[in-house]
């Protein structure tokens, strides 16, 4: 609830280096321009970890639901951690019919995600992204969704892409995702 207020005020907020924040509802970016960053781009990064509770995303800057889609915000030097391990019994119930069980949505024009780490997203993708103009550089996506053997509709791709104009993706890293 701190960090949704804080978003809600638009601005920068910066999350201290080697904190854990348990995100039991889904956080929104609500302002254009606002910016959610760490302190520094260290192996310390600030870590957002989905509770077992949470039914959703962990961030969205979406128009689903009706709002009107974000622009010139930024993601900087973050983990968005689904918390695969401790929410696998949620996911065998809800991953085919939630589709809001992926670690973060991000949709607009000219935003921008940097050092970004996002992992364990139980199912549907470690993060999701539509719009023009945006980037993606320095991130990484790893451990997002079960082994496709293994999966009973757990699946997570690292990254997908749905639309994409005059975005740019690059020097990121992609590992053992679905």
């Amino acid at each position: 609830a701190d960090i949704q207020w804080c978003l809600n005020g638009g601005g920068t907020v910066v999350l201290q280096d080697g904190g854990a924040y348990d995100i039991d509802t889904t956080l929104e970016i609500v302002t254009n321009g606002t910016v959610l960053r760490g302190e520094t781009n260290g192996d310390n990064r600030p870590t957002l970890r989905a509770t077992p509770n949470l039914q959703g995303h962990i961030l969205v800057a979406d128009d689903y639901g009706g709002t009107a889609a974000r622009d010139h915000y930024s993601l900087e030097y973050l983990v968005f951690d689904g918390n695969l391990p401790n929410r696998l019994g949620q996911s065998d119930d809800e991953c085919p019919w939630n589709r809001e069980l992926g670690n973060v949505v991000l949709t607009g024009r000219n935003w921008t995600v940097s050092h970004v780490v996002s992992m364990n997203a139980i199912c549907k993708s470690g993060m999701e992204v539509r719009g023009g103009g945006f980037e993606i550089t320095g991130s990484t996506f790893t451990d997002n969704g079960r082994d496709m053997w293994e999966a009973d509709a757990r699946w997570a791709d690292g990254l997908t892409v749905l639309n994409c104009v005059q975005g740019h993706i690059h020097d990121s890293t992609f590992s053992d995702n679905t």
